[in-house]
């Protein structure tokens, strides 16, 4: 089992999204994988004990299962970014001032493969490495960083894939707060071998459980979908967290764990959630704004597929699966409408402290169907408007007894005798066990009045009758 996870793991670990940033993990999402020559790595290290020299590690390995693959990696404008304590500036220092003789002698600054020219400051990996690089830092440094942009050589090396990371190897990314360490997959745009590495990762990622799924973080860290830039502390991602804030991401879960009816359980809740609130409009009106649809709809209900169909592919591509989850969920909730009242109803019996007659039944469902139908509300706003209908009647706001057609002193019912009780010695409603009392006549004994009363005095409630007397 070990050996497994271990190798789950490293697959996560070396098809993953890049990350540089604190508290953010490296995931492997179903987003389409696109190829970048290079990565800008600013990694911040966690400084050492005063006296000793900063140690980090740069790893470079082909993401395939050759281990004999060559790919050469030159490091570009490798630098040192200093901050001093109290400072509100920063120093950069290049990388080769600052590290120790052994390391430079083992980089070679400005050495490039066979007849290559690079700059004096930089150098160049060739095939799988694990380079550790040891750097004096001045006395007085509070902040430290390293910036590094690693860019592939396909002229003088192998064409690849290629993970490149850099760790201080204090945490070694064991946990998603961790700082000093990131990574990133890069890969020339214009390989030949560019669909099969996007098909590749694609498979990886539908079969393979995510690997954000581990230590608790910060939401705002978290990946987020396309449309959306997933760069941290950029606009569109602020925007997503600030108005939208969920996506859901547990398919390895439900495909894979899950039985079908917790399946199901979660499929509900996530419609319960996503449709609380202005979810899909908004995701929809960013989408119209971001790709410049010229548009006065402005909610999903206003659209259908013929208008979609009409949009260009890049747009086409996040609306459909937007606008049928959006039908797909809105059908859940009319096919629960019917359970919704029911609910409701029950709620009303227990507001109203006594069983509904067949015409309250009918009044209430009479007034829903008539929000729907006459004020064409939809079956949310017409659910609140019947639960407010429930706690405005005089049922709810007061302990009514109304013996009829009677002038005569005479015995409460059943349910004016549990009320009276509740009301009398824990000033709130009858609880559960009352009102079956009740409905079973229990409360019309001597017996079963004084059973029911030693309980509830018995219950932390009735410290309300002191209260409240």
């Amino acid at each position: 089992c070990a050996n497994l996870y271990d190798a789950l793991f490293d697959w996560q670990r070396t098809l993953a999204a890049s990350t540089q940033d604190d508290e953010e993990y490296a995931v492997l999402t179903t987003d389409p994988f696109e190829p970048k020559a290079s990565y800008p790595f600013r990694v911040r290290m966690n400084r050492p004990p005063a006296g000793e020299p900063l140690e980090f590690q740069i790893l470079v390995k082909a993401a395939s299962d050759d281990d004999h693959a060559a790919p050469a990696v030159i490091w570009k404008a490798p630098r040192l970014r200093l901050r001093s304590t109290g400072s509100t500036t920063s120093t950069e220092i290049p990388l080769r001032e600052a590290v120790t003789p052994e390391t430079a002698a083992l980089l070679q600054f400005g050495t490039g493969v066979a007849s290559q020219s690079i700059a004096p400051e930089e150098f160049v990996t060739v095939g799988p490495r694990e380079l550790t690089l040891r750097v004096n830092l001045p006395s007085d440094g509070a902040r430290v960083e390293f910036l590094v942009e690693p860019t592939i050589d396909i002229e003088h090396g192998e064409d690849c894939l290629v993970r490149c990371e850099i760790t201080d190897g204090s945490n070694a990314r064991e946990t998603i707060a961790s700082t000093g360490s990131a990574s990133a997959l890069i890969a020339s745009p214009a390989s030949p071998h560019v669909e099969e590495w996007k098909s590749g990762i694609l498979a990886f990622a539908l079969n393979l459980p995510q690997v954000s799924h581990r230590e608790a973080a910060p939401s705002d860290r978290d990946w987020i979908p396309q449309p959306f830039d997933n760069t941290y502390n950029k606009p569109e991602r602020n925007y997503f967290h600030t108005a939208i804030k969920y996506h859901r991401d547990d398919d390895f879960l439900t495909r894979r764990i899950l039985d079908d009816e917790t399946a199901l359980e979660l499929d509900r809740a996530w419609t319960d959630l996503l449709t609380s609130f202005d979810y899909y409009d908004t995701i929809f009106r960013f989408i119209v704004k971001k790709y410049n649809v010229e548009t006065e709809a402005t909610t999903l209900n206003e659209i259908n597929t013929a208008w979609i169909k009409r949009t260009p592919e890049s747009v086409q591509e996040h609306l459909y699966p937007l606008f049928n989850d959006y039908q797909r969920k809105h059908a859940m909730l009319e096919k629960a409408a019917p359970g919704h009242v029911a609910d409701a109803l029950t709620f009303a019996e227990q507001a109203w402290r006594r069983p509904l007659s067949r015409t309250d039944r009918k009044r209430l469902e009479s007034y829903y169907q008539n929000l729907r139908k006459e004020r064409d509300l939809d079956h949310p706003e017409a659910l609140r408007t019947l639960l407010v209908r429930i706690l405005v009647a005089p049922e709810f706001l007061y302990r009514i007894e109304n013996p009829v057609g009677t002038q005569e002193v005479v015995a409460l019912s059943d349910w004016e005798l549990a009320s009276r009780l509740s009301y009398f010695l824990w000033s709130s409603k009858p609880d559960d066990e009352l009102l079956q009392a009740a409905q079973a006549g229990e409360l019309k004994t001597d017996e079963g009045l004084t059973r029911q009363t030693r309980r509830m005095l018995q219950d932390p409630r009735a410290r309300r009758f002191a209260t409240e007397f």
